[in-house]
């Protein structure tokens, strides 16, 4: 109980201190590129817990959340498409 709460902590306060140093303008962090490392981690850590991963319908939904303009273009032309068929 102790080290997850030391975990949670140093983990908090690093990213803290990641988004006051980003804008003071001492570092420049690549958010999208760290959540993705992140999310990768923590579909080994659920794999690895012998839970199932995220199904491959969660990570659709998940792109088209983060991808809005994307998935609605593509929704738009596969109507058009089946529309002139």
């Amino acid at each position: 109980m102790r080290v997850g709460k030391a975990a949670a902590t140093a983990i908090g306060g690093g990213i803290l201190l990641l988004t006051i140093a980003n804008q003071k303008g001492y570092i420049s962090v690549d958010w999208d590129k760290l959540t993705r490392s992140v999310d990768k981690a923590v579909d080994k850590v659920e794999k690895a817990s012998g839970g199932a991963g995220p199904s491959t319908m969660d990570k659709v939904k998940k792109f088209a959340n983060e991808n809005q303009y994307i998935a609605a273009g593509f929704i738009g032309g596969f109507f058009v498409g089946i529309g002139m068929s």
